[in-house]
């Protein structure tokens, strides 16, 4: 269902669109990756428990974002790698200075 430019979607429609499981939805849920009142609501009542629905594009901002942050901390060179970024940022800080 789209609404106001938004994409509200049950479950199994938002693992797919996602690209994931369902049980990953589960998972980034209770790691409070999707909150409540924000990236889902719950509707109905009673001893079952209620069905959530997901706001697709609020759900991959999310999973983007935690992508770009753990991208950032996992990033690592060899001493070969640093020494050649090194060397490339010197060799174009000398050719500016030398025109």
């Amino acid at each position: 269902m789209t609404s106001h430019n938004q994409t509200w979607l049950e479950i199994r429609e938002l693992a797919d669109a996602l690209f994931c499981s369902v049980k990953s939805v589960y998972i980034y849920r209770d790691k409070n990756l999707f909150k409540a009142g924000t990236h889902y609501y719950s509707v109905g009542e009673g001893k079952q428990r209620g069905k959530h629905i997901y706001n697709l594009d609020l759900c991959r901002k999310a999973l983007l974002e935690r992508t770009a942050k753990c991208s950032r901390l996992n990033e690592t060179y060899d001493d070969k790698e640093i020494k050649k970024l090194i060397t490339r940022k010197a060799d174009k800080n000398l050719s500016y200075r030398g025109k």
